[in-house]
């Protein structure tokens, strides 16, 4: 039995699933995790946002994590005090990555009971399923009238997604990329294409107006969400745009692994997070070839 635990906002669950579709189409979900976390933090923004797109999410009963993990009190109670160095002391089925986001050979094994739990951003567990992955990670429910109008447009222009991730999450940890980011990389996308048209994806509309050289560029104001499609909106939507320019957020890094314009131009920041310690480099699977560090 594989389960893997399912948890975060949709660019990790996104991670979650694409693990699980390498491993095989019997691997279950737990998804304790938000019923938890949304009533012990009042989360109501976090939901199993995955359903928004055409994707087979089989839950785990109770019983079957029970099961599969093969804990008693005292072992989860001891193991969980060494969790956080990614390793465990008594025996379990639980699966950690040794090094997070990391990419491990021997992590995927479907020969034994094994319950995963982690976010696993390294696209070299999932490269060998892409395929399947662009079909699941398509819409299960039609845009509203606004968003595909929008759609349109990203499809008949040079289209090139920026999306800016400027939440107080951010700020408060120090992870807020800076403007000068991204008016640079809308300046080296102008000199590489003809007539581009930027969309706009933000979570802080009023600090990009303030801070970025909007006027300077052709950029219209997208929509991240949708009444029918929830956040999936915002991700499918830059995975339509011809290029993209991304933020250090696994929300838009999906729209552009996404994008199958075989010609695309991705920029990405130099450095995930810009903070002095071992966590700046614990990204450097996120880096796709051929996408642009800036």
């Amino acid at each position: 039995m594989q389960i893997i635990k399912l948890m975060g906002g949709l660019g990790n669950q996104m991670f979650q699933y694409a693990l699980a579709k390498a491993i095989g189409e019997e691997v279950l979900f737990d998804i304790s995790w938000f019923e938890k976390e949304n009533k012990l933090k009042d989360l109501d923004h976090l939901n199993i946002e995955l359903q928004n797109f055409n994707t087979s999410l089989k839950i785990a009963t109770e019983e079957q994590i029970k099961y599969c993990l093969n804990e008693n009190s005292i072992t989860y109670g001891i193991n969980k005090i060494f969790r956080r160095f990614q390793t465990k002391i008594l025996p379990s089925n639980r699966i950690y990555e040794k090094i997070i986001n990391k990419y491990q050979a021997d992590l995927i094994d479907n020969s034994n009971d094994r319950y995963y739990e982690g976010f696993f951003q390294s696209t070299f567990y999932f490269n060998g399923v892409r395929d399947i992955l662009l079909k699941d990670f398509t819409l299960s429910k039609n845009l509203e009238s606004e968003n595909e109008k929008m759609l349109y447009e990203i499809q008949n222009t040079n289209s090139i997604s920026i999306s800016v991730r400027h939440g107080i999450d951010y700020i408060n940890l120090g992870w807020d990329l800076k403007a000068d980011y991204y008016n640079k990389a809308m300046d080296y996308m102008e000199e590489a294409v003809e007539d581009p048209t930027f969309y706009l994806f933000s979570d802080d509309i009023e600090w990009c107006k303030k801070v970025l050289n909007m006027q300077k560029h052709n950029v219209i104001i997208a929509n991240s969400k949708d009444e029918n499609c929830s956040y999936a909106c915002g991700i499918y939507l830059m995975s339509k745009c011809m290029h993209n320019i991304i933020s250090n957020s696994t929300y838009p890094w999906w729209g552009a692994w996404l994008n199958n314009n075989h010609n695309k131009i991705v920029i990405m920041p130099q450095k995930w997070i810009s903070i002095k310690s071992h966590l700046k480099t614990i990204y450097d699977e996120l880096y796709c070839d051929n996408w642009i560090r800036l």
